[in-house]
């Protein structure tokens, strides 16, 4: 039995050693399948990368080239903006600088001819002085005229009264 036994137990590692094969076989194969696999896969996850790589680049680029635009727009716009202030402003600046001017004039103007007004009016208040003293020149010789007229009548009464009254008590009895 030794050598049945032995024959049997060969035979067994014969048919495990080809059933290893086998198996070997087919995890090999298996294995092989799964690299050919995982190595398309990671081909088109780079090819994928790259292709987004690309896309992301040159949407950035147009991202930036669009942004550069925008801000060269916008710096022209700024220019413009500074230099049509610029100009509003000089052109402000001389508009009020001709109204001050025309202002100044049209007060210098105002104020000569308040001076003149203003010597009118002093000259009228001397001529207006002398007249009144002219006439309170004349009312006083009037009233010194008038005082001494009515004196000389009160007298001139006076005397005649006391003639009257000395003659008739002259001649009222006793």
């Amino acid at each position: 039995m030794e050598n049945h036994q032995f024959e049997r137990l060969h035979h067994e590692i014969v048919e495990l050693r080809e059933h290893s094969d086998q198996r070997f076989e087919r995890l090999h194969h298996e294995i092989v399948e799964l690299r050919e696999h995982s190595d398309q896969r990671f081909e088109r996850l780079l090819h994928e990368i790259v292709e987004l790589r690309e896309h992301t680049d040159n949407g950035l680029r147009e991202l930036r080239e669009h942004t550069d635009a925008g801000l060269e727009d916008l710096r022209g716009d700024v220019r413009d903006l500074r230099e049509y202030t610029d100009g509003g402003l000089r052109g402000l600046r001389e508009e009020v600088r001709g109204w001050v001017d025309d202002a100044r004039r049209h007060f210098q103007i105002l104020a000569e001819d308040l001076r003149s007004d203003m010597r009118l009016l002093a000259e009228g208040l001397v001529a207006v002085n002398e007249r009144l003293d002219r006439v309170e020149t004349r009312l006083e010789d009037k009233m010194d005229r008038g005082f001494a007229d009515t004196q000389v009548l009160i007298r001139s009464s006076y005397r005649d009264l006391d003639r009257r009254v000395t003659t008739l008590e002259g001649s009222a009895p006793s």
